[in-house]
């Protein structure tokens, strides 16, 4: 079947590539050569297609390089990707990068349409896509098809970039320093927590500078103590001035209770419900990473002593568990992990102290607040959780607090679908009984 203009109009092409096919059917005419048929246009790569819509590049590039198989410069190989990857511009604003697969893909599809790129020098499938950047001596710099998605990045808003970078540490002005210095001189009495806590949010921008720096909490602690004041309160102060957008009506206590719904038969002896239901949510979520053996003692006891330990009535009993964690930073440098320590004989109602990395808050409060305090800690003093601990805080930062959008944990996941849905239920539920209600009264 012989190529005509209506033809390859139906194959897609436009004028411009229309005219240059049948200016080539004419000229195999007149050398008496095979003629062209319609089967050789429909083999043409998507490659070629892309390449022939711009106009500029087929006329200078495509049809008197490419076609007579000559060298390209580096400046015409850059001009083809950029056409080839213009649809990436969009991919990248929305966060959706093109993966190293899909830039191999690409410097692979373009070497198929044009196979005698691969032997050309400058113009292989290193030039057009290697991951180096140039990194050690002698290394050459990433490919073409690389910096130009690279490039693409430059010209996202910081806050828009997929991956972000940690901001750096500023130069803050010295009289913050010195509003800290004699705000920490001020005692810590109930006449002045309203003062404090006003003044201590002043002190924001210097406690995200020793964040940024890696300051431990016990450091950061001494240059703002009252953090350790009031039972833990100047802390749950902090923590709404960092993250603003925070559930300010989080209810731990809805949580608690539904906790109480896993594990039923465990932790039966906990006294405090709250207390049982967070240790039965907690192990629900660890329950494929916990793994205790004891030959002595009590096993509920050992499945909660990652979270809450139980310390005895006596501060004396205290005092040598704090020097315990003491001696074993000094041996191996590192702090003990942080938890609860609860000043009551095993699974009764106690006072409640909050240990981690080295410092120690007395909470003046039941078990919710303790649990508030000891999960905003951790964003206050910039410092990470006991990997043990991470899920059911990631559970509370993402369904209470909703200062976190997601998790990479499945399980965590689960269980915000499941807590979101239910209390969909139940709210859906209140709004028919008040509705009904309200029908009765008229």
């Amino acid at each position: 079947m012989l190529l005509n203009e209506e033809r390859l109009k139906k194959i897609g092409l436009k004028e411009g590539p229309i005219l240059f096919v049948l200016d080539i059917i004419e000229k195999t005419r007149n050398a008496n050569s095979p003629t062209l048929r319609i089967e050789d246009a429909e083999n043409i790569s998507p490659i070629r297609i892309k390449l022939q819509r711009n106009s500029r590049f087929a006329q200078n590039v495509l049809y008197k390089k490419l076609d007579k198989q000559l060298p390209l410069e580096h400046k015409e190989l850059c001009h083809m990707v950029r056409i080839l990857c213009d649809d990436w511009k969009n991919r990248v604003f929305l966060q959706n990068y093109p993966t190293t697969a899909e830039q191999q893909e690409m410097a692979q599809q373009i070497l198929n349409a044009f196979p005698y790129l691969r032997n050309t020098p400058g113009n292989d499938s290193t030039t057009l896509f290697s991951k180096n950047s140039g990194k050690g001596t002698g290394h050459r710099h990433s490919g073409i098809i690389h910096n130009f998605f690279r490039n693409l990045c430059h010209h996202v808003p910081a806050e828009s970039k997929k991956f972000t970078r940690s901001p750096k540490p500023g130069i803050l002005p010295e009289e913050i320093a010195n509003y800290a210095t004699n705000l920490s001189l001020i005692e810590g009495t109930a006449e002045n927590f309203s003062y404090i806590k006003e003044d201590m949010a002043k002190c924001l921008p210097l406690l995200n500078n020793l964040i940024l720096l890696k300051k431990t909490p016990k450091s950061i602690s001494e240059t703002l103590p009252h953090l350790l004041a009031y039972g833990g309160q100047i802390i749950v102060e902090m923590f709404a001035e960092m993250k603003p957008g925070q559930n300010k009506h989080a209810n731990l206590n809805n949580v608690c209770s539904k906790g109480l719904l896993f594990k039923p038969t465990t932790f039966s002896r906990v006294e405090d419900g709250n207390l049982r239901g967070i240790l039965r949510l907690w192990l629900s979520l660890n329950s494929q990473g916990m793994r205790r053996t004891l030959k002595d003692g009590d096993m509920e006891q050992a499945l909660a002593y990652d979270l809450i330990q139980w310390v005895g009535e006596d501060q004396s009993t205290l005092n040598e568990v704090l020097g315990g964690y003491e001696a074993a930073y000094i041996r191996s440098g590192k702090y003990p992990p942080s938890k609860i320590l609860c000043r009551a004989m095993p699974f009764a109602f106690g006072n409640y102290v909050i240990y981690t990395y080295g410092i120690t808050i007395n909470v003046e409060g039941d078990f919710l607040t303790t649990l508030d305090v000891f999960a905003k800690s951790f964003v206050v003093f910039g410092c990470k959780p006991p990997t043990i601990l991470k899920k059911l805080l990631e559970f509370l930062y993402i369904h209470c607090y909703m200062i976190q959008k997601s998790t990479h944990r499945a399980i965590v996941k689960t269980y915000t679908d499941v807590f979101t849905e239910s209390n969909e239920v139940s709210s859906k539920k209140s709004r028919i009984n008040h509705s009904q209600k309200a029908m009765v009264l008229l």
